[in-house]
């Protein structure tokens, strides 16, 4: 099983902090990079006989701008070409709506903009899964699990998104939409897979904990809602791949019945993949967890790119440049990240006023927000509740 999550769109290396991994000893690794994720993946995979990749979602959204320009197609298509196997929905699937959505899963041109990467996109080759997304009605929204059959043994993939997601997404984006309890829909679907005599059971969940420090494979952890859920959700699943947090760890804790399992995060901007190995015993088709062994490996980029998802890249890159490089605007002096006593940083200000604009324009200043202008200088502070 290799997992990944977070991966906003990242198809280039990302930048400064946001392409290292931080190691156990205080060092760091230069990590990340599409064209270097999917030769890590080949790698993985060729050292198993069977292998399922997965995603704890966030694929798309908040994305830089090679992929947002296109309505992240690129990033589908380079999700396409490694072979993904299923991916959880996450908040930021939702950052276009519902509608945009379905259009990313099932394919065809963008209605406002059309098809901009290409001349024509057929959609994801992967299902999105959400067990605990619906419509008012109680019908599911998306899918909430998909099995995929290796070496004759089915293995059900149940995706799960985070119930409060209707607190990180306009209220547009998910009108119409319930997003229930984690665990009880984890239950459920457990229960209805067990009935159809689906043994092994893998979570992809878009919820996450934060790490207390460590390197890629910390079990050292700050009590949060990851942990909570894979304690007490059914002893039927047999690990969970989470996302979310932007952190990077690797814990083993134990079910309901008191069994362990693996419960695994990979940071963020395909810097990481998570690996559980794992043993099925054919007879009872379940998952043998004495056996279960979970890591996660480091995106180097001393590897050789893989030309396939290059092109990708590398299409996305030049066909986005006009804009990149368009200048827009222009100061007079550096408006920097440092702080005077009062530790109100200038870039701070000027983002901060930027968004008051924005917000402003389309008669919404403060929807869903609470905003305030400093007596004593013309920043504006945006509080996000929750």
């Amino acid at each position: 099983m290799i997992g990944i999550n977070d991966f906003h769109g990242n198809l280039q290396p990302p930048d400064g902090s946001s392409g290292r991994v931080f190691n156990a000893d205080g060092t760091t690794t230069d990590a990340g990079g599409a064209a270097f994720l999917a030769t890590h993946v080949k790698t993985l995979e060729s050292q198993a006989e069977h292998s399922i990749l997965l995603s704890a979602a966030d694929n798309i959204g908040a994305s830089p701008l090679p992929s947002a320009l296109f309505h992240d197609e690129p990033t589908i298509e380079f999700l396409n070409d490694i072979g993904l196997d299923a991916s959880a929905v996450g908040n930021h699937e939702f950052d276009e709506g519902y509608a945009e959505l379905k259009r990313i899963q099932l394919g065809g041109c963008n209605p406002t903009d059309g098809c901009r990467f290409r001349p024509t996109y057929t959609g994801a080759k992967f299902p999105f899964l959400g067990g605990n997304a619906s419509f008012s009605n109680g019908f599911p929204a998306v899918l909430p699990f998909t099995v995929k059959f290796e070496g004759g043994i089915p293995i059900g993939i149940i995706g799960i998104t985070l119930h409060d997601l209707p607190s990180v997404v306009t209220p547009a984006a998910v009108q119409g939409l319930k997003f229930g309890d984690e665990v009880q829909a984890i239950d459920r679907t457990a229960n209805l897979l067990d009935r159809l005599g689906i043994k092994t059971l893998i979570v992809t969940m878009h919820q996450g904990d934060g790490s207390l420090g460590g390197g890629p494979n910390t079990c050292n952890l700050a009590p949060g809602i990851a942990q909570t859920i894979a304690t007490t959700a059914s002893p039927k699943v047999d690990a969970f791949f989470t996302g979310h947090s932007h952190q990077q760890y690797n814990r083993s804790v134990n079910d309901p019945a008191g069994n362990p399992r693996p419960v695994i995060q990979g940071l963020s901007f395909g810097r990481l993949l998570s690996v559980i190995d794992v043993k099925i015993d054919r007879k009872t088709r379940d998952v043998i967890r004495s056996a279960m062994v979970a890591r996660n490996v480091i995106v180097t980029r001393t590897v050789d790119a893989d030309p396939v998802v290059q092109k990708v890249v590398d299409d996305a890159v030049t066909k986005s440049a006009p804009i990149a490089n368009q200048r827009v605007g222009s100061i007079s002096t550096d408006i920097t990240r440092t702080a005077p006593a009062s530790g109100e940083q200038p870039l701070g200000d000027v983002i901060a006023d930027a968004q008051l604009a924005a917000t402003t324009a389309n008669g919404c200043a403060d929807c869903d927000h609470e905003s305030r202008r400093d007596t004593e200088g013309p920043a504006v502070r945006i509080v996000h509740r929750g």
